[in-house]
């Protein structure tokens, strides 16, 4: 049986909104969590809805997971986000809204 821990959602504030990235390249510059950070403690797939990462089960991994989502869904508003402990990995997706499927 899959060992399932923590899991967390964030909808989007903008449902069937257009799919677009409002974040600046400024903006970018002040991220807490730059995705660059992310891709050193995992890997990146592109999913049929948008992307799912998938980092070691760690504390800090939850942790970074959970920040970097935050500043998404601030600048993908319409766009969902998921982060999942599940077998050994933290799992973080985002995409369009059914992106847990």
């Amino acid at each position: 049986m899959a060992e399932q821990g923590r899991s967390r959602r964030i909808e989007p504030a903008e449902p069937g909104g257009e799919a677009i990235c409002l974040l600046s390249a400024e903006g970018a510059g002040h991220r807490r969590v730059p995705i660059d950070r992310l891709l050193e403690h995992g890997e990146f797939v592109a999913t049929a809805n948008g992307y799912e990462a998938r980092l070691p089960r760690t504390e800090d991994a939850w942790r970074l997971a959970n920040m970097f989502v935050e500043e998404e869904a601030a600048c993908c508003p319409s766009f969902a986000f998921e982060v999942h402990e599940r077998e050994g990995a933290v799992v973080m997706l985002a995409g369009h809204p059914d992106v847990g499927g």
